[in-house]
């Protein structure tokens, strides 16, 4: 059952039959639908369609081991800059291990270990000078790092994700081993004495802290250009952008082949509209967010390399000429194209096609997931997760909750609709038919107690830490 199938029984629940050409009727009862779909994923989180999310923590580096063997790294000119000196090691340079790796250094001076967050790895034109910016200035007197390491100690989930229940853990030794969220007793300040152990095949995982990508506040300023549109249809468009930082791995695009930020923004305000014509392509003004992190100084080595790039999405309101006419216009926001921080303007002339399976995603914040133990290697995840959907935008949008859930949502949107409607006696009835499909819904397939226990299928195996069975290999 989709959006639409949902509003018509809701009309026909409050006896209320206006045809869906009322655009003002339609916008308001999906919004009784949005809050009824945010009700029962609020009441009933069994409701929720696990989802298995698939994620990668790179290997660690760590000087005078493998491929970081005999690289030192020192301070520059530049306290936001730092270069890897001596051997072959350089960091990735795809954007995969920005905001991912963590530096390491033990200072020479007082043997202490510090941590800096790394914005972006990049190799200097010409003449293949290896450096990474930090994200803060270095203030410290040492030149000369020859104990550092790299280390992601953290696996970052969007905030939509609100439990993970389990998953699997494939380490590059070929081992397969089953993972799962911390138990409750872990879930205290006694967590950091027990995760002390590193080197190992991660086993649980703990929710920590929080991060948000700070949004931009300014609407992309559009106009037609000279030139030729080629490739899809010409059309009415509108524009907007987010902020990131940092890729997800190679192995985690989308399906349509692109890179999925590691953190991203919320949308910036959207474009006025604007229609392209086969000789008129549209230009995207876009701000230079590197100048105003104070990353785009001129003759300073930090300049443009700042990390954050601009994710441009673009909507279609229409097709208007051209090839490839029977295509949907859907009004959604769509993945076009990642612009460089210190890139002010995108010609949109066609020929990227939009990525049909990335919308402009509802969600902003993310999670820092703590591993026991902390892998030493390459480590890919696959969690089975409880993740809150985005809302249902379009007609044809389906509600991602179990099937014995949809009449609970048809009634909740209903019972909004009577309040609406003035009508608080009906609203009761219909909310009450709601909680009961619901309470049968967890009788029948959840565990309304919410215990856990300590007996799990591989009982019989040498205890874990506190106490707990270990985790069995099914490999």
């Amino acid at each position: 059952m989709n959006l639409s199938d949902i509003r018509t029984q809701v009309k026909l629940l409050v006896s209320w039959m206006t045809e869906d050409t009322d655009a003002a009727m339609t916008s308001r009862l999906t919004s009784f639908v949005d809050q009824g779909y945010r009700r029962i994923i609020d009441e009933c989180p069994e409701a929720l369609i696990p989802k298995i999310l698939r994620y990668e923590n790179p290997p660690q580096f760590v000087a005078n081991g493998g491929a970081a063997t005999g690289t030192t790294v020192a301070k520059t000119l530049d306290p936001w800059v730092m270069q890897f000196v001596g051997g072959t090691f350089g960091g990735p340079l795809d954007r995969t291990g920005d905001g991912t790796y963590h530096l390491y250094a033990t200072l020479p001076s007082t043997g202490q270990e510090v941590r800096f967050q790394i914005r972006t790895f990049w190799t200097q034109p010409f003449t293949g000078e290896r450096y990474f910016s930090l994200d803060r200035p270095w203030t410290f007197s040492d030149s000369t790092i020859t104990q550092w390491k790299l280390r992601c100690p953290w696996l970052w989930l969007p905030a939509n994700v609100t439990q993970v229940y389990d998953g699997q853990v494939y380490g590059s030794n070929g081992q397969v081993l089953s993972i799962r969220s911390a138990p409750i007793e872990l879930r205290s300040g006694r967590w950091k004495n027990v995760n002390n152990q590193f080197a190992g095949v991660p086993a649980l995982l703990h929710r920590e802290q929080f991060y948000q990508q700070t949004s931009p506040n300014r609407a992309p300023v559009v106009s037609t250009d000279e030139g030729s549109w080629l490739g899809e249809p010409t059309g009415e468009f509108e524009y907007c952008y987010t902020y990131c930082w940092g890729y997800r791995s190679a192995n985690n695009k989308s399906t349509g082949g692109n890179f999925i930020p590691l953190y991203e923004s919320a949308a910036s305000p959207v474009s006025s509209s604007v229609s392209s014509t086969p000789t008129a392509p549209i230009k995207v003004a876009l701000p230079d967010i590197d100048w105003e992190l104070n990353f785009n100084v001129l003759g300073t080595l930090r300049a443009g390399h700042s990390g954050v790039f601009k994710r441009l999405y673009r909507r279609r309101a229409s097709v208007t000429g051209g090839l490839h006419q029977s295509i949907e216009s859907p009004f959604v926001f769509q993945f076009l194209t990642d612009v460089p921080g210190p890139t002010t303007a995108f010609l949109d002339d066609g020929s990227v096609i939009p990525d049909y399976s990335l919308r402009l995603p509802e969600v902003h914040g993310y999670y820092s997931w703590d591993i026991w133990p902390e892998p030493d290697v390459r480590t890919e995840y696959e969690l089975r997760c409880a993740v809150r959907p985005p809302p249902l935008v379009n007609d044809y949008d389906a509600p991602d909750i179990q099937p014995e859930c949809i009449a609970a949502l048809t009634f909740y949107a209903a019972s909004f609709f009577a309040r609406y409607d003035k009508d608080p006696d009906h609203a009761r009835v219909l909310e009450d038919r709601a909680k009961q499909i619901l309470q049968d819904f967890r009788q029948k397939y959840a565990n309304p107690s919410g215990k856990v226990s300590r007996v799990t299928w591989d009982t019989g195996l040498s205890p874990g830490p506190l106490g707990w069975p270990r985790l069995r290999s099914t490999s």
